[in-house]
C-alpha cells in the first residue's frame, strides 16, 4: 500500500533503510524477502530507491570487534545482492556518537558501492537533525575528520527547523559547512525534512493545517536554495511521538489523509513541468514570491512568513498570506529570433539590424539562463560586430565574415557550457561550421546569399535554446 501511495503522490524518490540489526539479519546476511519485495516494488514503478544503513549500538562508545566484523560481511552481501539496480546508496542513518566507529564503517560501505555498483550514486552525510547550517554544529566536521568524504557524489542533510523558521535556511549562505562542501564539489540534497503533530525531540507539536503550510514552505525554500532531491519523513505515521510527522495516519485498514497530502497534491497538478527560476525581490524579506516557468508559462508561489501582506508582481495583484498559494499563469513574450531577408536594396542596413536582434536576442537568453544557475555569472559576452562599409571593400568582406564567426563562437561556447551542465545527452550543434569563401572570392551575390542562409541557421539555434 505505502508504495501506491507514493506512486499516486508522484515521488520520484523513496528512502528505504538496511536494518543490520535483531530480526532484520541473519547470520551474515538480510532477510531478505521484505527488501526483495519493497526495492523491486519500487523500482517497477520508477521509484528511485535511497538507501541508507543502520544499526543498533551503545552511546558514546564504539562498536565491539565482533559487531563491526559481522556488520562488514553483511555489508558486502547487501552491495552485492543490489548491484545494478538503480539504487542510491547512503551512508549511516545520522550517526550522532559513535563517529570513529561509524566514519570505518562508511568507508567501508562507500568502497563496496564503488567496487561491486560504480555506476551508482553514493550519497554521504546523513546528518541530523540540523537546525541551520552553522559554523557552530560541528557534527559535519567530525563526521569529514572520520572519512565520511570518501567516494561520496553527494552530501546529505536532515534539516529539521524550528517550526517557524523554514525560511531561515535561505539565510546560511556562506557559512563554513557549506563552504566545505564547495571545496569538495558536493551538492546537498535532503533526504528527511518535516513537521510533527506530536511532540517529539523537545518540540511541541503543530497542528495539521500547520504541519502542511511550514512542510510546504521549507519544500519551496530548499528548491530555491537548488538542492536536486527533496525527500520528506514521513509518508505514514501514528498520532504520537515521531509519528506525528506522517502525511497519512490511521490504520492500514483506514488511512487518513492529513492536509499535506492534499497540498502536496495541488503542487504536483500546478507546477508539472515547471521549474524554478529566481525568487521576486518585493522588497520585504518576509515575503517569498518565487517565479516557475515551463517553456510557454510562468506561475508564481507566494507567501508571507508571519502575517498578511500584498504586493504586485508582472501586473498581477498577490495576497500573501502564511499559506503558499500559486497564481494562474502568464504567457511568456518569446525572444525575437526571426531575422529580415537580406536583398541587395536593403543589405547595409538590415544586416547591421539583424545583428542588433542577435545582440538583443543572446542578451536576453544569458540573462534569463544566469537567474537558473545554469551558466557562470561572470560569462564575457562581447558584442558582435555589424557591417560599417556600403561598398564591397576589402574591410567590408573581412568584418562580414569577422561578423558570423563571432556570432557562431559565441553561441558555440554557450553550447559548450550547457553541455558542461549535462543538459543534452549528447553535444548538439545546430551546424558544423559557418563556412564563407574568403574576402579575394567573396561576391556580393555569394554574400547575400551565405548571410541569409547563416541567419536561418542563427534563427534556429536562438529558438531551440529559447525553449530550454
Amino acid at each position: 500500500m505505502q508504495v501506491r501511495l507514493v506512486k499516486e503522490l508522484g515521488f520520484k524518490y523513496a528512502r528505504f533503510p538496511f536494518l543490520f540489526m535483531g530480526e532484520w539479519i541473519s547470520g551474515e546476511n538480510l532477510q531478505w524477502d521484505l527488501p526483495d519485495y519493497m526495492l523491486k516494488r519500487l523500482i517497477n514503478n520508477g521509484i528511485t530507491p535511497i538507501c541508507p544503513w543502520e544499526i543498533d549500538g551503545p552511546a558514546g562508545t564504539d562498536y565491539l570487534t565482533p559487531v563491526m566484523d559481522q556488520t562488514k560481511k553483511i555489508m558486502e552481501n547487501v552491495v552485492k545482492h543490489y548491484s545494478g539496480r538503480g539504487l542510491i546508496w547512503e551512508s549511516q542513518n545520522e550517526p550522532y556518537y559513535l563517529m570513529k566507529a561509524s566514519g570505518e564503517l562508511n568507508q567501508y560501505w562507500s568502497d563496496l558501492v564503488k567496487k561491486y555498483d560504480p555506476d551508482a550514486v553514493y550519497v554521504t552525510g546523513d546528518i541530523g537533525p540540523v537546525v541551520n547550517y552553522n559554523s557552530t554544529d560541528k557534527i559535519w566536521q567530525t563526521a569529514i575528520d572520520n572519512g565520511f568524504l570518501k567516494n561520496a557524489d553527494a552530501w546529505s542533510l536532515h534539516p529539521y527547523v524550528d517550526p517557524k523558521s523554514p525560511e531561515d535556511l535561505a539565510k546560511q549562505t556562506n557559512t563554513e559547512f557549506l563552504q566545505a562542501m564547495k571545496q569538495n564539489n558536493l551538492p546537498l540534497i535532503t533526504t528527511e525534512f518535516g513537521y510533527s503533530t506530536a511532540p517529539v525531540n523537545g518540540y511541541d507539536g503543530v497542528s495539521e493545517e500547520d504541519q502542511a503550510n511550514l512542510a510546504i514552505r521549507q519544500l519551496f525554500v530548499l528548491d530555491y536554495l537548488g538542492q536536486p532531491i527533496i525527500s520528506l519523513y514521513q509518508l505514514y505515521g501514528t498520532n504520537s511521538g515521531a509519528g506525528g510527522y506522517g502525511m497519512y495516519t490511521g490504520d492500514f485498514q483506514h488511512i487518513t489523509e492529513r492536509p499535506l497530502v492534499q497540498y502536496y497534491r495541488n503542487i504536483i497538478k500546478e507546477l508539472d513541468g515547471y521549474r524554478l527560476i529566481k525568487r521576486i525581490d518585493t522588497g520585504q524579506d518576509a515575503e517569498w514570491v518565487l517565479q516557475y516557468q515551463n517553456r510557454k508559462k510562468i506561475k508564481y508561489v507566494y507567501w508571507n512568513r508571519y502575517n498578511t501582506s500584498r504586493t504586485t508582481v508582472n501586473g498581477q495583484s498577490l495576497t500573501l498570506t502564511t499559506q503558499p498559494q500559486i497564481s494562474s499563469e502568464i504567457n511568456i513574450q518569446s525572444i525575437d529570433a526571426q531575422f529580415t531577408k537580406l536583398t541587395f536594396e536593403n543589405f547595409g542596413e538590415q544586416f547591421n539590424k539583424n545583428v542588433d536582434q542577435f545582440n538583443l536576442a543572446v542578451k536576453t537568453l544569458v540573462s534569463d539562463w544566469n537567474t537558473r544557475r545554469i551558466l557562470d555569472t561572470n560569462i564575457n559576452y562581447s558584442v558582435v560586430d555589424g557591417i560599417l562599409s556600403s561598398d564591397l571593400d576589402r574591410d567590408f568582406r573581412l568584418e562580414f565574415i569577422a561578423s558570423f564567426n563571432q556570432m557562431q563562437d559565441y553561441i558555440n561556447h554557450v553550447l559548450d557550457i550547457l553541455n558542461q551542465q549535462k543538459l543534452y545527452v549528447s553535444p548538439w550543434y545546430p551546424w558544423d561550421n559557418i563556412s564563407l569563401k574568403g574576402w579575394d572570392d567573396l561576391t556580393f551575390e555569394a554574400g547575400i546569399q551565405s548571410a541569409n542562409d547563416n541567419f536561418k541557421k542563427i534563427s534556429a539555434v536562438l529558438n531551440k535554446l529559447s525553449e530550454l
